[in-house]
């Protein structure tokens, strides 16, 4: 059924276990200069097991905009998926209740994504420490100004490479003309997002306004410290994100350079992932998940690896490690 879209804008937050920035997060979702009635905030506690679902109770009741919906456990794709579901913005943004925005930003993109009509705005964001010092500044100056509009495949060419989706607005109506949701159950999942979005995108365009705070807590470590479940975690989650990724080009009518380009690049994560099993992380993970990560690979139809790939260290790679009889044999010899 479709909602109508009575909101300018819909701001969804997934809550996790952020009891300690998540007041911070919404308090600059409301600093802002749009009328309350314009825009709404959608909290989707995730099954959160600290006190982050108490406080995001307390915290709805701060303003008339805030809705709050509780979910069991689904991960961020899951509690974002929530979040579009409920949502009667005709744009969407996506926050992490962990970072925070500059306050007084929300009506100048808003109204630079709406005079354009644009599907996707881009507006600058940073890297804060956790002293919150600015130590990294991303516009989208390369590819795009204030002013010009230009379509997803062009802005590919131009040498744009998807980001996260913390770093736009999206227009509803062209995210639910494709049915774009999150892919539940991976990591990155933001990354294998918008790389099925950004080729369908028609207009897209960018403000020079920094909008977006990405903060270094603690919560944001995310290969630094990581447990060997989580490392086995993220492997397959990258495998399934190649897996989908290249599902999606063949599927779908992609010009031939972006196919090229698409496919290379999900080979040599591919390749990095195998490679990294031998003098990277994951050395450490025992034999048993090898075995696993192939039969999975296999069963999602990405091992052996095939397609292109760009650089000529992969090609040598991809012929050494896509017989699986020499590859399970270099691992019991490399990682004695």
């Amino acid at each position: 059924m479709t909602k109508n879209n009575d909101k300018r804008l819909s701001i969804i937050v997934p809550v996790y276990n952020v009891e300690k920035y998540l007041e911070r997060c919404i308090t600059s979702l409301l600093n802002q200069d749009l009328p309350k009635d314009d825009y709404e905030i959608i909290m989707v506690n995730d099954g959160s097991t600290d006190g982050s679902g108490d406080l995001a109770t307390r915290l709805a009741a701060m303003g008339p905009n805030i809705s709050l919906y509780h979910q069991e456990n689904k991960g961020l794709s899951g509690a974002r998926n929530t979040g579009i579901k409920h949502a009667t913005g005709r744009y969407l943004m996506f926050v992490d209740s962990d970072d925070y925005i500059e306050a007084n930003s929300i009506s100048r993109i808003l109204q630079s994504a709406e005079t354009r009509n644009l599907d996707l705005l881009a507006f600058s964001i940073c890297r804060r420490s956790k002293d919150n010092q600015i130590n990294w500044l991303h516009t989208m100056n390369d590819y795009l100004d204030d002013s010009n509009i230009i379509d997803g495949i062009s802005l590919l060419r131009a040498g744009f490479e998807p980001t996260s989706v913390w770093t736009y607005l999206y227009k509803t109506d062209f995210l639910n003309r494709y049915t774009f949701r999150f892919k539940e159950g991976i990591v990155h999942e933001d990354i294998e997002f918008n790389y099925r979005v950004i080729p369908k995108v028609s207009r897209a365009g960018s403000v020079d306004i920094l909008v977006y705070n990405y903060c270094l807590n603690d919560g944001h470590s995310i290969t630094t410290g990581r447990t060997l479940r989580q490392e086995a975690n993220a492997m397959m989650s990258n495998m399934e994100i190649a897996a989908s990724i290249k599902s999606y080009i063949r599927q779908e009518d992609i010009p031939n350079d972006i196919f090229k380009r698409f496919d290379s690049c999900m080979n040599s994560m591919l390749i990095n992932q195998i490679v990294s099993l031998f003098i990277g992380r994951g050395r450490k993970l025992p034999f048993q998940f090898i075995k696993e990560y192939i039969n999975k690979s296999k069963e999602l139809k990405v091992y052996p690896i095939k397609g292109y790939n760009a650089h000529f260290r992969s090609k040598i790679a991809r012929l050494i490690i896509n017989t699986e009889p020499i590859l399970i044999f270099l691992v019991r010899i490399i990682r004695k």
